[in-house]
């Protein structure tokens, strides 16, 4: 089976965001729920996780919002052992100088980017990409409101 991939922009760069394969999918929401999006979504003023990340009038994100939540819900190292995974998994990968498609490695992130907020919304990319398809899934596990047809008189 291939994996899905996502071609995205952010800031100068050409990334492609790739989705893990469903057992690791699967493993890695479990501990991203746990660890992260848990405390994340308690400490927003919203419960909607892509609500944090939308872009403003302005097309920005709403910073002062991300790092409201951000505050109680993650810290320095929470933040690097996320991002490590996330590369370390191979969810980002670019092309190099010479043609050849390549991870893109922890050590690589300030050759990439100026700037915080273009890593964060890299991060941001490759959790909701594989976070995709798996608001199904909850749904079903979710206990439905049973139909009701009130009878005419």
């Amino acid at each position: 089976m291939s994996k899905a991939l996502k071609e995205i922009a952010i800031g100068e760069k050409a990334l492609t965001v790739v989705q893990l394969d469903p057992w690791q999918r699967l493993a890695f929401v479990a501990d991203l729920q746990k660890d992260f999006l848990a405390p994340l979504l308690k400490n927003a003023e919203s419960s909607d996780l892509n609500a944090l990340f939308t872009r403003d009038g302005n097309g920005g994100v709403d910073v002062l919002a991300l790092i409201s939540a951000f505050t109680s819900a993650i810290d320095g190292q929470r933040l690097e052992k996320w991002t490590r995974r996330i590369l370390t998994d191979g969810m980002v990968i670019y092309t190099r100088p010479d043609g050849q498609r390549a991870k893109l490695s922890f050590g690589e992130l300030n050759k990439f980017f100026s700037h915080p907020a273009h890593i964060v919304l890299l991060l941001k990319e490759a959790i909701v990409w594989n976070l995709a398809d798996l608001n199904e899934l909850v749904g079903t596990l979710v206990p439905k409101k049973a139909a009701s047809v009130a009878e005419a008189s």
